[in-house]
């Protein structure tokens, strides 16, 4: 099984009532704790400069920072997680990052 199929499988799975905003980003600014069945999580990023993306660091208790795993403006990436853990972001120029939680 490839990880495409992996992740085509989970994607049904997508809980709209779990999803998180975090508004204008320029500090490290950590989400709420994933649900007990989250495995996965789709991050879209808007950021207000085009030229400058969001960093990210998932984990218990996260703070980003500007040496995080990089993703670029206007992106969507899905990143593995634990239940429980959270995601940092931070951002040089005011960035939102949208998070929806995906559950196995």
């Amino acid at each position: 099984m490839t990880q495409s199929w992996e992740l085509g499988s989970l994607v049904h799975y997508i809980d709209p009532t779990k999803s998180n905003a975090l508004v204008n980003v320029t500090t490290a600014t950590s989400s709420p704790a994933f649900g007990v069945n989250t495995r996965l999580i789709r991050v879209a990023t808007q950021g207000k400069d085009t030229d400058k993306g969001v960093h990210v660091m998932v984990n218990a208790n996260p703070t980003a920072t500007q040496i995080s795993a990089y993703i670029p403006n206007n992106s969507v990436e899905y990143l593995r997680v634990n239940p429980g853990d959270k995601l940092s972001a931070f951002a040089d120029v005011a960035a939102n990052v949208f998070i929806t939680e995906i559950s196995a």
